[in-house]
């Protein structure tokens, strides 16, 4: 016992494991597997070797299987390997490090970025997943039958940097995950247009971001919805008015031609709402 608490005093810093299937000999003469994203103790270097602990027990690894926190370049590495795993579609590696990432580097130039990117990640966890387990933030939708994440990184970023270049990425990814949430509207007219209202709130507000012209095709697509719910000419006329906008603002772009085929579909009748 005292050798262990030796051991622990004398440990020079804390690193995550960067890639899968990790086996190392334990004092229990057993193997056992550490996968990315697990935090270990580093007690000593031993040339390319390194003593762990994890979950209270020693092992010796290789040095290339994990960063060290205490490195110089630690942030920049763990954010490369999160980043490289997200771009390779490897999703629950880059949210397990992710994770790791804004956990341990909060004062980093990167930890907006890395929050940002967590919520992605745990989107795409949640459309190819069909169990909970190991899923934190996580909300099942009957309608959908399927798991839908809860926008927690997406929220943290909102509330703690609220003037970010990232904001107005993360506020568009929390009013699409909370339209997933709150489906089906069944034809709740007051649901709607508190939805629509938001959307018109954020294209008001992000007026120079890559996702003004998304909200107001947002707002126009829920103006239509109401149109062919309540068959008011008011909402009609805010559909093909917000679609005329975007055709004005963003000419010759997708956006603009999507916008030209939706004025024709609400002209010639043809009806989407299908909730």
């Amino acid at each position: 016992m005292q050798l262990l608490v030796l051991w622990l005093l004398v440990a020079a810093s804390n690193g995550v494991v960067i890639t899968d299937n990790v086996w190392v000999y334990g004092e229990d003469h057993a193997m056992h597997a550490l996968h990315t994203g697990d935090v270990v103790v580093i007690a000593s270097y031993e040339d390319n070797m390194l003593n762990i602990e994890y979950e209270n027990a020693r092992y010796r690894v290789l040095r290339d299987v994990l960063i060290d926190f205490d490195s110089e370049i630690a942030p920049e590495k763990l954010f490369v390997f999160a980043r490289g795993y997200f771009d390779e579609r490897e999703s629950r590696k880059a949210a397990r490090l992710f994770d790791v990432f804004t956990t341990y580097f909060e004062t980093s130039v990167y930890y907006v970025e890395a929050l940002y990117y967590s919520g992605l990640a745990y989107e795409e966890i949640a459309r190819t997943c069909a169990v909970r387990d190991t899923l934190p933030e996580m909300v099942y939708s009957e309608y959908l039958r399927q798991w839908i994440y809860s926008g927690k990184a997406y929220a943290t970023l909102i509330e703690h940097l609220p003037e970010n270049v990232f904001t107005p990425k993360a506020r568009y990814r929390l009013l699409l995950t909370h339209r997933m949430i709150r489906l089906p509207w069944q034809d709740s007219v007051a649901v709607i247009k508190t939805e629509r209202s938001q959307w018109l709130e954020f294209a008001a507000r992000y007026q120079h971001t890559d996702e003004y012209v998304m909200a107001l095709l947002e707002a126009a697509y829920l103006s239509r919805i109401l149109f062919e719910i309540t068959g008011s000419a008011d909402h009609e006329n805010a559909a093909v008015d917000l679609y005329r906008r975007i055709v004005s603002e963003f000419p010759e772009t997708v956006a603009a031609a999507q916008a030209i085929l939706y004025i024709f579909e609400i002209e010639n009748g043809e009806n989407i709402y299908k909730y």
